[in-house]
């Protein structure tokens, strides 16, 4: 699961910063490269890598 501050990042990337989604959005919209995590599929016959772009962190 992403920490608190990858939550927050998550928020800002979905458009909505004060969100709380569901564990299962955290999961699934986190990127597929991360060292040492679990990765998670929205369909378990395919695989589909999702590359997380790196967050912005200009004050919007």
């Amino acid at each position: 699961m992403p920490d608190s501050w990858g939550r927050h990042l998550v928020n800002h990337r979905l458009g909505n910063p004060t969100a709380d989604f569901s564990d299962l959005t955290y999961l699934l919209q986190s990127g597929s490269n991360r060292i040492g995590a679990l990765d998670f599929q929205s369909d378990q016959k395919t695989f589909v890598a999702r590359e997380s772009t790196p967050p912005s962190l200009r004050h919007r």
